[in-house]
Order: C-alpha cells, then structure tokens, then sequence
C-alpha cells in the first residue's frame, strides 16, 4: 500500500493508477501503463492510502448521505467538494473506501475523515477534480464511483454516484456578467439550490483550510452560549437536591432557607448544552430574472431550569422546531462579483438566518460558493439538485 497528502490521482478505466503532487507538471505514466487508456478520471484526496485487491463488501443499512446519486465539484477547487454521512451514535464513521467503476475488483482508495469538517454529528470527507491542462480533459466531466463509509467493525454501507467536474463562469481574472450569473442561478421546475456547507475563517487570515474556525454542514449539533451565540463547551446549571429529595431550580429555592447556598451540601450543579441544528436551506430562482424564493428548517434545544432534576442529576430542555418560507429579489454588480440578497417577505416574520450576500467565488451549472464578510469571511456553499434528490433534512 503506498500512503500520500494532498495528490492528483490519475484513475483509469482500463489501466492502472499513476500518482503526482498537485504541480505545474503533468502526471507521470504509470509503468503498468500498455498505452490504451482512452480517458483518464482525475481525482484529488487531501489524503489516502491506495489498497490492492476488491473493495469491501457492506451490508445493506440506511444511512443518509450529502447526496442521492450524484456529487458535484469545481474543478480546480482548493477546497474540493464534499462527501458526508450522518453518524448514528452506535457506530462512528472514520473514513471511506472509494473507487472507480471498472476497477473496483482490483484497487481502490482508503480515505480517513477530514478531521476540521467532521464531528459527532456528522462525518465529511473532501473529493475533487484536478486534471492537469495537458490532459485535454472537456468540462463537465463524469465518472462513475462506488463509496463505502466505514467504522472501526469495518465496511458500513456501499453506494454509487455519479462524481461530476465543472468550471466556474467566475474567476479571479473574469467576473461573470449579470446574464451569465442570472442563466446559471435560474432554477427549473423540478430544481432548488440546496446549502450543502458553510466554512468560516479566523479574521485577518487566507480562505485556507488550515486557517478553518467553524465548519458547519445541515444536520450538524452546533453548541453555543446564550448570550452570542458562538461556539461553546458545556455550561453548568446551578440548583438544589433539597434533604427530603426535592429538585429545585436555583432561581426560585437558592437561599430562601438556607438549604441551598453556595456552601451548601445540596447545591447541585448540572453540565448542559444548548443546541443548534440547521437543518436545511433551500433557494429557487424561478424566473431566470432576479426573483427568489427560499425556505429554511431549524431545531433548537435550551435547557429550561424549572424542568431539571438536581437530585438525579438530569438537566431539562425545551425543544423548538422553526420553518420559514420568504421572498425577495437580488442584484448582482459585475464589478465586485457581488450578489445581494433583499428579502421582501417572510412567513413567520422573524427568525432564521439571513441570506448570505457577498462575493460569488465560483459559480457552475450546479455549485455556488458565497465569501460573505467582510472581515470575518464565512464561505458558503450550495449544490443545483433535483426536488426529488433532496437529501437528509426533509
């Protein structure tokens, strides 16, 4: 087995694999290499190990992933585009197999989970196609792969998507034109941009992954403090386990009768964590003009004191459930690449988060990456889909 960082993975469907940093220079030939390979599959893993042999049978279990049968990139992408699976608490995911169609009986690809994108929630690795200028290779391009996440008891469920490269109509030498970002934006009947990631950089650094502060994707249990809302370890809870074994919150028992002071030996202090859970966001642009509609879904959990149970030791919660649909229209100034969002409805009126005006990085038939700042940059990320193809969340 031959282990390597960030690499350009050439993947043929009919040789074997040749290997290469990302660099001004093309691949080199494999030496297995017979000279038939037709059309090459360029693949890029921030890490990997290569493994001999046929990829690993898994069972048949349900499992949700960030897509339903297909998974679209930038080609050329620092970031690359993203794999996730919820993680059912009894079993963690640690990483995936992956390998391309036709040559999953002879090799494929160990590939552990991007530590800064994955959580107790949610486990993400990063993919991405990054052929080189003297491939030839024509946008979009596809090729057909089989992923299988796996824990520490091995395989846990094997599927197969249809991996899709394309090029932005937006880069830092080209800024789109307004009819351009509009026919790539518009949405069909049958499609809706649905956020697929957010990535939010410590101030005054690059947009580069080792200067990631907060990552989050739709599913992921955000903790956070009352009082910013930002990221947050565990609070405490301060009540009272009285002698005769009644639970009572701090506000309403704490020094009336002196049972329950902060000398006390019936003072009970409680860890909790409120929870934040987007669940989805969804965005159409019907028209091809400037119109939108959008519709988001959120949880929340937050301890509630007069509901908690000092004496077992059990703190209480409150759950809220939030859905929203709105309505707006947008502009876009070439000039800058900034899109603005201006919401003209919503139903309920408050609450949420905000739409995500800013500079539009790239822009494909179905990715969308948003920097919105201007200081603290936060890099938002949608994916075009089918209605039917929604994925977790719904």
């Amino acid at each position: 087995m031959k282990t390597n960082n960030l690499h350009v993975l050439l993947m043929s469907l009919m040789a074997l694999v040749a290997c290469t940093d990302i660099t001004d220079n093309p691949p080199d030939k494999d030496p297995t290499d017979n000279g038939t390979t037709e059309q090459g599959d360029y693949l890029v893993f921030r890490e990997y190990t290569r493994v001999d042999g046929p990829l690993p049978d898994a069972p048949e279990r349900r499992m949700e992933f960030n897509f339903k049968d297909s998974i679209y990139v930038v080609t050329g992408d620092d970031f690359l585009g993203s794999v996730a699976v919820k993680i059912d608490p009894q079993e963690a995911v640690s990483g995936f197999y992956f390998a391309v169609s036709g040559s999953e009986d002879n090799y494929y690809y160990d590939v552990p989970a991007t530590p800064w994108m994955s959580f107790d929630s949610v486990t993400t690795v990063e993919i991405g196609v990054y052929p080189p200028e003297e491939a030839g290779v024509v946008f979009p391009f596809s090729t057909e792969i089989h992923i299988v996440p796996y824990g520490v008891n091995g395989p846990l469920k094997r599927t197969i998507a249809i991996l899709t490269a394309e090029e932005s109509v937006i880069t830092p030498e080209k800024p789109a034109t307004f009819a351009e970002v509009a026919d790539k934006l518009k949405t069909k009947s049958s499609e809706k941009w649905v956020w697929n990631l957010s990535v939010t950089f410590e101030y005054g650094k690059g947009l580069s992954p080792d200067n990631a502060m907060w990552v989050v994707p739709p599913g992921h249990v955000q903790l956070y403090r009352d009082y910013d809302w930002s990221p947050a370890p565990p609070a405490e809870l301060d009540g009272c386990c009285t002698p005769d074994g009644l639970s009572h919150n701090a506000g309403a028992y704490m020094g009336i009768y002196g049972e329950c002071d902060y000398a006390s030996t019936y003072l009970k202090t409680l860890p909790y964590s409120n929870q934040y859970i987007r669940d989805y966001e969804e965005i159409e642009f019907p028209s091809g003009g400037t119109a939108f509609l959008r519709e988001i879904k959120s949880r929340t959990r937050n301890v509630a004191p007069s509901e908690s149970d000092f004496c077992a030791e059990e703190p209480g919660y409150r759950l809220t459930d939030f859905q929203q649909h709105s309505n707006g229209d947008y502009t876009y100034d070439p000039a800058t690449r900034t899109i603005e969002f201006n919401t003209m409805g919503a139903v309920p009126e408050r609450g949420g988060w905000g739409m995500p005006s800013g500079e539009i990085s790239e822009l494909t038939d179905h990715s969308l990456y948003i920097l919105v700042g201007p200081e603290v940059i936060t890099r938002v990320h949608y994916t075009k889909i089918d209605q039917a193809k929604i994925w977790w969340g719904r």
